[in-house]
């Protein structure tokens, strides 16, 4: 079972990359701009087909860790400068949205994920009602019936979500003790009286009823939420990250792929699908925000140059602008080593 569960976290994060790499596919589709190849997962090729309709090629590869979405280089693919499929050739701006769409693209997923959560999941407040009146009980002799919405015990007001305390009011009384209910019915407020009936057992007072404090969202009561909560969980890694830039706090807990993959494994197992979600959710708007920091290698690195050559209305040097980005995704990549040892010497008490 562990495998099964480290492969469930091994297709999360490749999911997760891959949605990555179909904003940036997707949005230049949208905009006319060509795409050499788009492929799921790295390594060698398993399947490869090109599109009808244009030049792109699909792949399907061995290594399930993501994907990626290749667009015309001039210098690599040696095209000319009248050829169409030049990426550097579209207008910038039509560039700057194909850098965002990846990152827009994993919260767009994680909002989405957090309305199905909610749906799923989620509970909201309500004021307490009748589910179920039991046959013979103090409560039918009362005359309470169900969808009985509760105002009040004994004078006391409940609020939405309070479904205990009615149970709570019972536990109080001794046996025999009439109890004052204030339900409201068909829109009215009616007073009843009920007297508890002691349980043996149970070994409480009880007047026979199931009360339903919580119901689950409506669709745009799960889009409410799920939007609150992305927007927290958002502000939450926003400060976390940079606590870690301008203070160095956490940079202990920085984990690799493997503690990544330990930790959805791990919490999977013990909080199921539940907790899988939730994670894809926080993970997801992880990799949106990173990406778009301007860090060389990342995207928000190329929108800034392509923000230099929509004021300068001109490029900075290709060939500057790729060493900066070389240096800088080698830099990460020997961070992503660094800590995935880490992460093998701890997993192993190392």
């Amino acid at each position: 079972m562990t495998i099964v569960f480290i492969l469930l976290a091994i297709l999360l994060l490749g999911l997760l990359i891959v949605v990555h790499e179909l904003g940036h596919f997707l949005s230049a589709r949208a905009q006319g701009i060509a795409v050499k190849e788009f492929s799921v997962g790295f390594g060698p090729k398993l399947r490869q087909w090109k599109g009808k309709k244009r030049d792109t090629v699909y792949s399907l590869r061995g290594i399930p860790l993501g994907g990626y979405c290749a667009f015309y280089d001039d210098e690599a693919d040696k095209l000319e400068p009248d050829d169409p499929r030049r990426y550097n050739a579209a207008p910038v701006w039509k560039r700057m949205i194909v850098v965002v769409a990846g990152s827009v693209m994993n919260i767009i997923l994680a909002f989405i994920l957090a309305v199905v959560l909610h749906m799923a999941y989620g509970a909201v407040a309500v004021q307490p009602r009748i589910a179920e009146v039991t046959a013979n009980s103090p409560a039918a002799a009362a005359g309470i019936l169900p969808g009985d919405v509760l105002l009040q015990v004994n004078g006391q007001d409940l609020a939405p979500g309070d479904a205990a305390g009615l149970s709570e009011e019972v536990d109080t009384l001794e046996n025999g003790v009439p109890m004052t209910l204030v339900v409201e019915r068909g829109g009215e407020e009616i007073t009843l009286s009920v007297v508890p009936r002691y349980d043996t057992a149970e070994g409480r007072s009880l007047i026979g009823v199931i009360i339903m404090g919580y119901v689950r969202p409506s669709f745009f009561q799960a889009v409410d939420g799920a939007w609150e909560s992305c927007v927290y969980a958002s502000t939450v890694i926003a400060q976390s990250l940079g606590q870690l830039i301008f203070h160095g706090e956490g940079a202990g807990d920085i984990s690799g792929p493997v503690g990544v993959v330990q930790v959805i494994a791990e919490q999977t197992r013990s909080g199921g699908l539940y907790m899988y979600l939730s994670l894809a959710i926080l993970i997801s708007i992880n990799l949106g925000i990173i990406n778009l920091l301007p860090i060389p290698g990342l995207d928000g690195s190329r929108f800034l140059f392509l923000a230099a050559e929509a004021v300068r209305r001109k490029p900075i040097n290709r060939r500057v602008e790729s060493i900066i980005h070389m240096i800088g995704f080698t830099l990460l990549f020997g961070l992503l080593i660094l800590f995935t040892f880490r992460d093998v010497q701890r997993i192993f008490g190392g």
